[in-house]
């Protein structure tokens, strides 16, 4: 539950949906197949080996707020987000779903270097619909 909500305020606080998390809890579904078991000695490999895909997640998280300035400026313009800007922040989204459910071993797959939602076999994916 936790993690949903946390997903769900980040779809918030990406401008992919327009509602905060406490009035649309539908915004955002994660869907996780649990294939891991998390202990003690899972969680401090995963801490090492998911080094590599959270050093890119914070580039991508920089040009995430380059383009999350873009994408509001074109809602207060045009009243409409661009779908390039939607679909990027979408991946982030997703990419970050993953990392944090390989990071808390929630799955024992390698999160996939990919934005796409079915890149994991369907792990781990969270859909946004932006309104």
């Amino acid at each position: 539950r936790v993690l949903a909500w946390l997903l769900q305020l980040e779809a918030y606080m990406l401008l992919l949906v327009d509602r905060f998390p406490a009035y649309d809890e539908n915004a955002v579904i994660p869907s996780i197949r649990f294939t891991g078991r998390p202990s003690v000695g899972s969680a401090l490999v995963r801490l090492v080996t998911s080094l590599p895909s959270g050093a890119l997640l914070l580039v991508l998280w920089f040009v995430s707020s380059l383009l999350w300035v873009v994408g509001a400026i074109c809602v207060l313009v045009a009243a409409t987000m661009p779908h390039a800007v939607l679909a990027f922040q979408c991946g982030v989204l997703r990419w970050q779903a993953r990392l944090v459910a390989y990071h808390a071993s929630l799955v024992v797959e390698y999160p996939p270097w990919s934005f796409d939602s079915d890149a994991s076999e369907g792990n781990v994916a969270a859909a946004a619909g932006a309104r």
